[in-house]
């Protein structure tokens, strides 16, 4: 599957979420495996995201920062957003999450090139 590093960059936060839900064992071993592929990519943006921070910020209260609108901003975000656009190939298969799983929304919308609830009575 192939998937932009922004899509993966915004889906980090409901991969671990989704990760402490109480589930089937043959369930939670996918998706463990599934965070095993998409962890070393998801670092990987994270690093090249901060290594934009140090180059482009400034530092405020001790803490890099890159000022919305400030000198440097256009540049800044037109290296994330290269950086975000750039697509990848992920090696994995969906996973099918049981239908009685009290899961959010959100977390479905943000995993849904990688999950699928399946059918009630399955």
């Amino acid at each position: 599957m192939e998937i932009t590093y922004g899509e993966l960059y915004g889906l980090r936060d409901s991969l671990f979420k989704i990760l402490k839900v109480e589930i089937r064992a043959g369930t939670g071993i996918q998706l463990a495996k599934l965070a095993s592929v998409l962890q070393p990519e998801i670092q990987l943006i994270f690093e090249a995201r901060n290594k934009l921070v140090e180059k482009y910020g400034t530092e405020i209260e001790g803490v890099k920062q890159v000022v919305e609108n400030g000198q440097t901003w256009v540049e800044f975000s037109r290296e994330v957003t290269e950086l975000f656009s750039t697509r990848t190939k992920i090696d994995c298969s969906q996973i099918k999450l049981p239908s009685d799983l009290v899961i959010s929304p959100e977390i479905l919308l943000e995993l849904r090139e990688f999950v699928e609830v399946e059918e009630e009575g399955n």
